[in-house]
């Protein structure tokens, strides 16, 4: 994943202590403690329809995440360029509304509230799970549709969405799955699970066990680590001490690569290595320290698939920059097709009726990538099954990916990551 991301929480790894603890600040909502079992119910004053699908973009456009924004815009207004070429949506052209996520909840909770005054029907963003998680609330009052590329948290799952919020990337549950499958190809049989001691380690961890334990590896130790803990080496002289076959560290690329850290420290070479998507490009790899670089040829994980190989996606987003990035550009490509298909189908650009049509379009039918294919089999009476430029696609009842496309992935002699394989899973 994309190094900025995975510091700061924006994909999987997020900073979801603010489930737990809520934000203040600025316009935006803290995501109460309670959020798991509230009924959040829309305004009875949401505007009627004007016939004009307006499309609101909240992605980073500032800060340190601006450059891992500039994809998810790129690919969201390629998507918007077809659509509009391809007639609109009910015979009208699709407009598209752009505010800035920012670097933290308050900028984001600003930009969600200025889409919502702007009189944006459906939302594609955050792309952070954090300020999803702070910023759902004012979208889900106002009666709009959310489409998130990029945001994994678990806890968005069984957040109280009033049935308004998808995503195109999976959950992080989804990727557990994945790297159980990388780890159960070892042929061994017993691992220790370490992850952060907060609400995104623990759902990862319940998770990764119960994909472990279809897999028949038993895990031996759930071991948690304070990621801000100036002294690890206790952790991971437990987790030896159990005497796994396997290790697998979850964390963000700060905490998860000194918890790495303090396992390689323990001398013990036997025990195999796995982590999470966040520790794909680990401040490890920086150093050329002959130590670290050993220590890393010993891992493996796992991480959702960035670039698409979608050949008319990837002509198309390079046509006019061949250097444009495409890092998580086609999650942010399908949110914009998936809104506008509903809109289409339901003949309306409200949340209900919008988000009625999703899961039936990306089902079983014709496989179509983009909106006029699969538009024009629509009119014509046919099902459709959208499977864009991030890969298959298949959206629940509930608003997640059922399917994903996730990277093995290692690291050479040098420290630098490399991809190994490609994991289709399913949940």
């Amino acid at each position: 994943m994309e190094r900025w991301a995975q510091a700061n929480g924006w994909v999987a790894g997020a900073a979801l202590a603010l489930l737990a603890t809520g934000c203040s600040g600025g316009s935006a909502s803290p995501a109460a403690t309670t959020a798991a079992v509230q009924v959040i119910e829309p305004s009875t004053t949401i505007p009627p329809s004007d016939g004009v699908l307006r499309i609101g973009l909240l992605v980073p456009q500032s800060g340190s995440g601006a450059a891992f924004g500039e994809p998810l815009d790129a690919g969201a207004q390629l998507a918007l360029d077809q659509i509009n070429r391809a007639g609109g949506v009910n015979g009208r052209p699709v407009e598209m509304i752009r505010r800035d996520e920012g670097p933290d909840l308050d900028t984001a909770g600003q930009g969600m509230a200025q889409l919502i005054d702007d009189g944006a029907d459906a939302i594609v963003g955050p792309a952070s799970s954090a300020t999803a998680l702070g910023t759902l609330r004012q979208a889900i009052v106002a009666g709009k549709l959310v489409c998130s590329p990029t945001a994994s948290a678990i806890a968005l799952t069984k957040f109280p969405d009033n049935n308004q919020f998808i995503r195109t990337m999976p959950s992080d549950a989804v990727e557990a799955q994945a790297l159980a499958q990388v780890m159960s190809r070892s042929g061994r049989g017993t691992a220790v699970t370490l992850v952060p001691d907060d609400a995104f380690g623990d759902g990862y961890q319940t998770a990764l066990q119960a994909a472990l334990a279809a897999l028949h590896i038993q895990v031996v130790a759930s071991l948690v680590y304070d990621p801000a803990s100036e002294n690890l080496g206790p952790v991971a002289r437990d987790a030896l001490a159990a005497q796994p076959e396997l290790i697998a560290i979850a964390g963000d690329a700060t905490g998860g690569s000194r918890m790495l850290e303090a396992v390689g420290a323990t001398g013990d070479t036997n025990v195999e290595l796995f982590v999470s998507s966040a520790l794909r490009r680990t401040p490890l790899s920086d150093t050329a320290k002959p130590t670290t670089t050993a220590l890393l040829q010993r891992v493996h994980g796992v991480a959702p698939r960035a670039t698409p190989d979608d050949k008319a996606f990837v002509e198309a987003m390079t046509r006019s920059d061949i250097h444009q990035s495409l890092d998580y550009a086609g999650y942010a490509y399908d949110c914009v097709n998936l809104i506008a298909l509903a809109a289409a189908m339901a003949k309306s650009d409200q949340a209900s009726p919008m988000m009625a049509e999703i899961p039936a379009l990306s089902a079983d039918g014709g496989l179509c990538a983009n909106f006029r294919d699969c538009h024009d089999s629509a009119s014509q009476g046919r099902n459709v099954d959208y499977d864009g430029a991030s890969g298959p696609l298949q959206i629940d009842g509930n608003g997640d990916p059922t399917v994903g496309i996730y990277e093995e992935f290692g690291f050479d002699a040098t420290g630098r990551d490399m991809h190994i394989a490609t994991e289709l899973i399913k949940r």
